[in-house]
């Protein structure tokens, strides 16, 4: 058994199917993960904040080092430094995130989401609604990165984008 394959089995509630060189996490109820094996740098059995036992893997995407942990609960990844089209915008503003989370969970991405919409209704606050525009995008981003389908995490961020263009 590969340390991968190993520290996986490990983990709670989280069903691994691997194939020739892929491997799919499913975290029941909460987020399929697919990741190119051969990608996984590292494997490690770690404790989540729950003190379940967790993997924290360290996989090359897009020619980076690039942390993810699956534990019963959730998949946490890294946040992807991009920066989303505002059509209404100005061209060339550049929106910085000045409290952008290391790691960030794929069910606290889409609480932020579903919260932000009602946020948004209920202030004038311009640059914070900007600067959570950004920051959701680049949560999106990052659980991408992870094959991880968003398709309803992007329309919800649409929604959250047509609210700011209103303001």
């Amino acid at each position: 058994m590969s340390d991968l394959a190993r520290v996986l089995a490990e983990v709670p509630n989280v069903r691994c199917v691997f194939t020739a060189d892929a491997v799919r996490l499913v975290v029941p109820g909460v987020v399929e993960v697919s990741i190119t094996a051969s990608s996984v740098l590292r494997a490690e059995a770690i404790v989540d904040p729950f003190g379940d036992r967790a993997a924290l893997l360290l996989v090359e995407l897009d020619g980076q080092p690039t942390r993810g942990i699956v534990s019963r609960h959730d998949f946490v990844f890294e946040p992807r430094t991009v920066q989303p089209e505002l059509d209404f915008l100005p061209a060339g503003l550049h929106i910085e995130v000045r409290e952008m989370p290391d790691l960030v969970g794929y069910t606290e991405m889409m609480e932020a989401l579903a919260d932000a919409e009602r946020r948004l209704t209920s202030t004038r606050d311009v640059d914070a609604a900007l600067g959570t525009v950004v920051m959701l995008r680049r949560f999106i981003a990052g659980a991408e990165r992870f094959g991880i389908d968003c398709t309803e995490a992007r329309a919800m961020w649409e929604g959250v984008r047509e609210a700011l263009k209103g303001m």
